[in-house]
């Protein structure tokens, strides 16, 4: 049975119920969300192809005719993806929550807000991914791909690059997804999300069994340079100096890199980035096999303009929202020539008007069982 409250009274508690709800939504924003893809331990530089992580999105592929790659392997172990997730809730008083998700497979983190200026809820996720939820990646053919396009560089024949085996590095991928609530009050809050692409690494098994084909004519003796026998870049890097993930902007970020050499001999580089970022060349010159740093270079982050003051329904008493900076550097060997293009070094700033300690939570690994 409906109870009917009469006349102005019932007007009156109908407006004040309305007006509660609103103020409640309003203080319940979630200002922000942010995901990257995590950072991995990098093993030592294969014979041939891109460094592959020690523990990650790595698919094992394996030739059984020793001419062609013919199927992916240990696909009852699950792959690895390392992510970070951030939240910021600009209203006091409230618990935040950063989720994750990849493949299906989700985690999550929150924090609550003790001190009435807000809070910032950063995470780094490991998920476990079955192989059977990623399977928009044919790591089979990214493997027969690569092959082609090595034998055709090199000259060498496919059966010889089987039997050595090679690695390859395929960017943006997999999508990965990130939501940021804030919660309390009588609301039941509001969520804000944000995605980014994440890479995948094939490592293409070698097969010792696979036989050379016999030529039909003897072959054309070949000269081996000394470079192609021993590159004289064996490593190179390029690393943001601080891992600072929220800030008062603008702020200023510090790049700092190496390159190593395997003999004496004179490297050309320069350092790239977002929004058409270009360095001078510089000179290293090395005596004999080393390890040099590479320039500094100091990048100064500043906040986006910020949305007219009638887009958000933050509460009277809270601070403005926080605005993600978003960027990349990248170390490029000039000379020695035909290096492949090294990985990008992206940051992600969170900035901030006033300072606001963060909280990040230690690691936490997700194991979902093989399907």
């Amino acid at each position: 049975m409906q109870t009917r409250l009469p006349g102005a009274r019932s007007e009156a508690l109908r407006c004040t119920i309305a007006l509660l709800v609103l103020l409640a939504a309003g203080s319940a924003q979630a200002s922000d969300a942010a995901i990257s893809q995590g950072m991995y331990k990098m093993g030592p530089n294969p014979p041939l192809g891109d460094r592959v992580p020690v523990v990650g999105p790595v698919f094992k592929v394996f030739s059984e005719s020793g001419s062609q790659y013919d199927f992916v392997g240990e696909t009852n172990r699950n792959l690895d993806f390392v992510l970070t997730g951030t939240a910021f809730c600009s209203s006091p008083r409230r618990r935040g929550r950063i989720a994750v998700e990849l493949g299906g497979v989700s985690a999550s983190q929150s924090k609550t807000d003790k001190v009435g200026r807000g809070v910032v809820v950063s995470d780094r996720f490991t998920l476990s991914v079955p192989h059977s939820a990623l399977g928009g990646f044919d790591a089979v053919k990214a493997c027969n791909d690569g092959l082609r396009t090595l034998a055709a560089e090199r000259g060498d024949s496919r059966e010889s690059l089987i039997r050595r085996g090679f690695t390859l590095r395929y960017e943006d991928v997999f999508e990965a997804t990130a939501t940021a609530s804030c919660t309390g009050g009588l609301a039941r809050g509001h969520f804000e999300s944000d995605a980014t692409r994440v890479d995948a690494w094939v490592d293409c098994r070698p097969n010792a069994q696979a036989k050379e084909p016999k030529p039909d004519r003897a072959p054309k003796r070949a000269m081996v340079s000394l470079a192609a026998i021993a590159p004289l870049v064996t490593e190179a890097e390029l690393r943001v100096a601080q891992d600072s993930r929220a800030a008062v902007c603008p702020a200023r970020l510090t790049y700092e890199g190496s390159i190593t050499t395997s003999r004496a001999g004179t490297v050309r580089y320069r350092i790239v980035g977002d929004g058409k970022t270009r360095t001078p060349v510089y000179t290293l010159t090395f005596d004999e096999a080393g390890t040099k740093p590479v320039r500094s270079q100091v990048v100064t982050v500043r906040a986006p303009e910020r949305p007219p003051a009638s887009a958000t329904l933050a509460a009277d008493d809270a601070p403005p929202p926080p605005r993600t900076v978003r960027g990349w550097r990248r170390l490029e060997i000039v000379e020695p020539e035909g290096m492949r293009p090294l990985e990008r070094s992206e940051y992600q700033l969170i900035c901030l008007d006033e300072p606001l300690e963060a909280t990040v939570v230690p690691v936490r690994q997700i194991a979902v069982p093989a399907q």
